[in-house]
């Protein structure tokens, strides 16, 4: 059963221990950037093990690692991306993703998207193939990282819940340090789904994004460059070239004239 989780907040600066028995993390993503108001907080769904004391020097793939851990321990965390904020889970741990399901009451049958640290991570969840292949990686390219979601064929064995029983899956490459240094640190696909009520408008501030799901998710990352708040444009990719299926940052005209 899930502790209630508590909230400290410190300046990066001068952070170099929590609170005794707090069951919260908090400390800088970038612990040499200027702007101090950036920050990671990793909520900790357990009490800190020894004195619980924090280096204020640790590295960045440290303090990633604390995050991916609670991936791995099927946590689900709201992260900035590019694009909008959205809810981190391990892609292909069936617990997780149900845990994304219940944060965002999303319908059972609307799969969820996923975000990768590069192509190479696309086999993991896509057996995309020949012509549709090459569309896809020309596209990849051109465009990843960045706020083209490619819809390419399933893999076989992905977990049920991901692809709402659907064959496709939808994926990209975000342009944006947090989720590339999880997905990549993880070492598999993270979940990419908007950190929102489903259903609900956006949310493109952060202090809206605590306010709506801090009770409910295992930690919430604000580090790094703010979502620039327009969703990814979204097409399926075939033998026949992309189709659109959501209109976004990207124009697609723009697309089409890559391929051209």
């Amino acid at each position: 059963m899930r502790r209630a989780i508590r909230w400290v907040y410190c300046e990066p600066k001068s952070m170099t221990t929590m609170a005794s028995g707090c069951a919260d993390v908090i400390m800088p993503l970038f612990p040499h950037s200027q702007n101090f108001g950036d920050y990671i907080s990793i909520l900790r769904a357990a009490a800190p093990s020894g004195d619980g004391k924090i280096n204020a020097d640790m590295g960045y793939q440290t303090e990633i690692a604390q995050a991916v851990n609670c991936l791995a321990d099927g946590g689900v965390v709201a992260i900035p991306t590019d694009t909008l904020y959205g809810l981190a889970a391990d892609a292909l741990n069936p617990a997780a993703l149900e845990r994304v399901y219940q944060v965002k009451g999303r319908p059972a049958d609307m799969p969820l998207p996923v975000l990768v640290s590069g192509w190479e991570q696309v086999a993991t969840v896509s057996n995309v193939r020949g012509l549709a292949r090459a569309i896809a990686e020309q596209l990849a390219s051109r465009y990843w990282p960045g706020p083209l979601t490619l819809v390419l064929p399933a893999a076989p064995e992905l977990p049920p819940r991901l692809t709402a029983g659907r064959d496709t899956i939808a994926v990209r490459m975000p342009d944006h340090d947090v989720p590339l240094a999880l997905a990549k640190s993880l070492g598999r696909p993270i979940t990419g789904t908007s950190a929102n009520p489903s259903g609900a408008e956006d949310i493109t501030d952060p202090e809206d994004l605590r306010r709506c799901l801090g009770g409910l998710v295992d930690g919430i990352i604000t580090a790094g460059q703010q979502p620039q708040g327009t969703a990814s444009t979204i097409v399926a990719v075939s033998e026949n070239g992309p189709t659109l299926l959501r209109a976004g940052a990207l124009q697609f005209c723009e697309i089409q004239q890559a391929l051209a």
